[in-house]
C-alpha cells in the first residue's frame, strides 16, 4: 500500500524522482528494484488524491479489479467473434478465477486486469495460426 501511495504522492510532487521511494532512504531509486504498481495508479492515484486515505484507495481499486477484468476479458472474446453469452462467461470465469481471488489477497494478483486489453490486434501471430494445423507441404 505505502508503494501505491508513494507513486501517487510522486507523480504530482516530483516526477523526475519517482524511483526515488523513501523506503531505505537515502538510497536511491529504490523503487527501481520493487513493484511499482504503476497501473494500478489509474484507478488509485484519483482516490487518493481526492481523499487522502491510502487504505480506501486500496480497497476501492481491488474491488473495482473484479468487474474491470470480467468486462475487459468479454470485450476481448466479443473482438475475437465469441458469442455475447460466452464471451460474458469467460469474463466471469477470468475474473472470479484462482488468479484472480487468491487465499492470501495480496494486492499483487490485481494488476492482471489489465492482461486481456493487450487484444489481438497488438499480437504478432494470428489467432488463426494457433488453431488451424500446418499444412504438409510446409514441410519437406
Amino acid at each position: 500500500m505505502w508503494v501505491l501511495a508513494w507513486v501517487a504522492h510522486a507523480i504530482v510532487r516530483n516526477p523526475a524522482h519517482l524511483f526515488d521511494a523513501n523506503i531505505n532512504f537515502p538510497a536511491p531509486r529504490q523503487l527501481a528494484g520493487s513493484d511499482h504498481y504503476l497501473s494500478s495508479q489509474l484507478l488509485f492515484a484519483p482516490l487518493f488524491w481526492l481523499t487522502g486515505n491510502p487504505v480506501l484507495a486500496t480497497n476501492v481499486v481491488m474491488l473495482l479489479s473484479y468487474p474491470l477484468a470480467g468486462l475487459a476479458m468479454a470485450c476481448l472474446l466479443r473482438a475475437l467473434g465469441c458469442g455475447p453469452g460466452a464471451a460474458w462467461a469467460a469474463g466471469l470465469i477470468f475474473s472470479l478465477g484462482p488468479r484472480r481471488v487468491p487465499a492470501n489477497l495480496m494486492f499483487l494478483e490485481y494488476p492482471n486486469l489489465y492482461l486481456p486489453l493487450d487484444g489481438p490486434e497488438n499480437q504478432p501471430m494470428r489467432i488463426e495460426a494457433l488453431v488451424t494445423p500446418p499444412s504438409s507441404s510446409a514441410r519437406p
